[in-house]
């Protein structure tokens, strides 16, 4: 198809058929959990049940849109990828989660006619790559897409709550909420080091800022915590009118 003498790709997967592949890998994740006994490994933290799995899971689905769009990566492929890269999570041990969901995704795709067999090696492929730890620049452009959504989606505001979520699973005091911020900022500055598009990069940065602003205002506000911006020469009033300044820059 095209217009003007420009080629238009039409999707091979209509808003329909994607809404049947996400109700599919909602179910399959609440069966995981359900056919479990004595509720599976570590059933009782949050990002380990089916609820947060699936919330997990459309969150790099939107970030591996937006980067793939971005990037200049097969969109289709991209997002059909994300949507089922964590599909075994919640039944297949975590060194083998990867190579089952794209067994899932390939049955899936194959049972449903009309999609090419390229385009379905595609997706498993990505979906194989996506628990590869080396250089992402080595991987075809879609997998890296969604390696790098989900490497996004443990950092920031999102990263944060997570972390703090496990605070109090673990009884641990708000005291240590500064070292649950310190730990966050390091996992997303290992990200932004790890990823490689220019999309991913500027993610990564406004998460970890997000992030560094909410360490700032923990220590200006609960006493006996370390405010990281004492290091500087800037007198409290300056520094409280700068963390409130900061604040309206979020986003």
């Amino acid at each position: 198809m095209s217009s003007l003498g420009v080629e238009i790709k039409e999707s091979p997967v209509s808003d329909e058929e994607f809404a049947a592949m996400k109700e599919f890998v909602g179910d399959y994740l609440a069966a995981s959990v359900s056919n479990e006994e004595d509720g599976g490994r570590m059933r009782w933290y949050p990002w380990h049940s089916a609820e947060y799995r699936y919330n997990h899971i459309l969150n790099v689905v939107a970030l591996a849109t937006k980067i793939a769009r971005r990037e200049g990566a097969d969109v289709d492929v991209t997002r059909v990828a994300a949507l089922f890269h964590d599909v075994a999570k919640l039944s297949a041990e975590q060194d083998a989660h990867a190579a089952v969901g794209a067994d899932i995704a390939r049955q899936f795709l194959t049972s449903r006619a009309g999609y090419p067999a390229s385009f379905v090696e595609a997706v498993c492929g990505a979906i194989e790559d996506h628990s590869y730890g080396g250089d992402l620049n080595g991987l075809p452009l879609e997998a890296r897409c969604l390696v790098e959504a989900d490497l996004l989606d443990k950092i920031g505001a999102h990263g944060t709550v997570l972390l703090f979520l496990r605070m109090g699973y673990e009884s641990r005091s708000h005291m240590d909420s500064g070292e649950v911020a310190e730990r966050v900022l390091e996992r997303g500055t290992d990200v932004k080091a790890r990823v490689a598009s220019d999309t991913a990069n500027g993610i990564a940065h406004q998460r970890l800022e997000r992030v560094q602003w909410f360490r700032e205002w923990l220590g200006a506000e609960i006493a006996g915590l370390d405010d990281p911006r004492d290091a500087g020469n800037a007198d409290s009033s300056d520094d409280t009118d700068a963390a409130g300044g900061r604040a309206t820059g979020t986003r």
